[in-house]
């Protein structure tokens, strides 16, 4: 047996052109919907996971993991039974500081975003480069941080948590911002 559907109007108020077309309720014609693939700000997310895809390929094959699950927290934390993630971790970082200080590199990278993305010169640089949160300022020297201090805040974080219970969420997430 089908379900049912009740639908409910009146002749008043916000539904009075759904009462008056009650027809396309049972046939509706939606209009096509664009998303804007093309925004500057849906341009700098999808190259910081085109970054995390560039990484991944850039690993020895016996290496191959979750890139993500690497870029999260401390291997301890996130993959405490996968022997291979510290090691995976010391080369994303050592390939991060390649990007960051090697200019070969750092094309190749830009080079990657660029095809993965289908993007132009000039958006490939407005990615990279500009304000707010541009790969090359911001998304890397993160990165470069966090994997060079194995996460050392996120360790602060949680003795925080466990000793103050709940009172401490809004000071927790103060001191997670600042990082």
């Amino acid at each position: 047996m089908r379900p049912w559907t009740v639908v409910t109007l009146s002749d008043y108020g916000r539904d009075r052109l759904a009462y008056q077309g009650y027809d396309l309720l049972f046939d509706p014609l939606l209009e096509a919907r664009t998303l804007p693939v093309q925004n500057t700000y849906v341009l700098r997310i999808q190259a910081a996971f085109a970054l995390t895809d560039w990484l991944a390929s850039k690993l020895p094959q016996h290496l191959r993991g979750s890139v993500w699950l690497d870029l999260a927290g401390p291997p301890e934390r996130n993959q405490p039974k996968n022997p291979h993630a510290p090691e995976r971790q010391r080369l994303q970082l050592d390939l991060v500081e390649r990007v960051l200080t090697d200019e070969s590199t750092r094309s190749d990278l830009l080079h990657f975003i660029r095809k993965a993305l289908r993007l132009t010169h000039e958006q490939t640089e407005i990615v990279a480069w500009e304000a707010p949160r541009s790969l090359l300022l911001e998304v890397l020297p993160t990165m470069r941080r966090r994997l060079a201090s194995d996460w050392s805040n996120w360790e602060r974080l949680a003795r925080i948590t466990r000793s103050a219970g709940s009172r401490c969420q809004t000071s927790c997430r103060r001191i997670s911002s600042a990082t």
